[in-house]
């Protein structure tokens, strides 16, 4: 995965969203995954156009107490996601 690489948002998945969890399902399969509130933000943001590397500087900037492990949890989180379906690349 390139940092500068753009996603958009699997139209095939519904939201549910509780109160520190978001749970992500492909209607058809059912198949799920749960979220933390951070990377729900992260999926928010690559569904908003944002390159991961825009991603990291907004929250490196926006929590910088928490800059050593920010790199790390936005690809892991996006890594989760294209994993589960739940992103795709924007060229695709």
């Amino acid at each position: 995965m390139k940092n500068t690489q753009k996603f958009t948002l699997n139209p095939d998945f519904a939201t549910e969203v509780f109160e520190d969890e978001i749970l992500l399902y492909a209607v058809a399969t059912g198949k799920g995954v749960y979220l933390n509130k951070t990377a729900g933000l992260v999926r928010e943001m690559c569904g908003n156009g944002l390159t991961v590397e825009e991603i990291i500087a907004l929250l490196e900037n926006a929590f910088p107490e928490q800059k050593n492990d920010i790199r790390l949890d936005v690809e892991a989180a996006v890594k989760t996601l294209l994993n589960h379906g739940a992103l795709l690349h924007a060229d695709e």
